[in-house]
């Protein structure tokens, strides 16, 4: 595709054409190795329930389930006229059955997850947890618990946790929600644009290979809500990398 406009030479009125950058997408922030969104690879049945939701960022992490009843449920028209796949808080997961933290994790002390999620009552969008022990190492989001946002990146005993207070009206209301470990400890935690906390940790997570989760957590915490869409990233983005993304879900979403 090419932009025409005009320009002035001293021999006459020409037209220039210069190529029309593609639309940004999330895969063009590098290291991105999860991306999931309700509109691209969801096989469903006639009742709307999910069995498989693949992995878009080319690192073939899909993750499916074949048991009916803890299928989560597509929904058309959630969010600005996109979809959003429901999980019902008692059963519903979808799962990849042996992922090693290296591959989502290559770096030990670095990630990010990024999610378009509508809760209900919480609690666990994605986990990845790994046993060392008897110390429980494990990679994990839960939004909410309570009235609190987790970060666990991992646990580790509270050495990888950063939390948040909920924003008044958190519940039953569609947000952006962008969380950051970065190679210096930084963790962030950010809603809607607005950074809820920025914290130093020193938790890191040890390269087992355990069950990735969408919609629970190894020992339940299932979640209750909605997903739109989830992104998670080898790397610690960058202020530039969460300007990028946000502008982004602005003009999908509206957020």
């Amino acid at each position: 595709m090419f932009r025409k406009f005009w320009s002035h030479s001293p021999v006459g009125l020409g037209i220039a054409e210069q190529p029309i950058p593609p639309p940004f997408v999330p895969t063009d922030i590098g290291g991105c190795v999860l991306w999931l969104r309700s509109d691209l690879g969801i096989t469903k049945d006639a009742s709307d329930r999910v069995s498989e939701w693949a992995d878009q960022s080319g690192n073939g992490l899909t993750v499916s389930q074949a048991t009916d009843t803890a299928k989560p449920v597509f929904y058309s028209n959630q969010i600005n006229g996109h979809a959003g796949i429901y999980f019902d808080g008692v059963d519903d997961f979808l799962s990849k059955a042996a992922v090693a933290r290296s591959q989502i994790f290559p770096n030990i002390d670095e990630g990010s997850f990024v999610l378009i999620i509508k809760t209900v009552e919480g609690c666990t969008p994605f986990g990845w947890a790994g046993k060392l022990g008897d110390s429980s190492i494990q990679i994990l989001t839960h939004m909410p618990f309570g009235d609190i946002i987790y970060f666990d990146f991992p646990y580790n005993a509270g050495q990888g946790r950063s939390s948040a207070s909920e924003p008044s009206g958190w519940n039953n209301t569609w947000h952006s929600v962008i969380l950051v470990r970065r190679p210096d400890g930084t963790q962030i935690i950010r809603a809607d644009k607005t950074t809820l906390n920025t914290s130093n940790r020193t938790g890191t997570a040890a390269d087992v290979i355990d069950p990735l989760y969408i919609g629970k957590y190894f020992n339940g915490l299932n979640f209750k809500g909605y997903l739109a869409e989830m992104l998670v990233y080898k790397v610690g983005l960058t202020g530039d990398d969460i300007t990028s993304l946000e502008s982004y879900f602005n003009s999908r979403y509206g957020l």
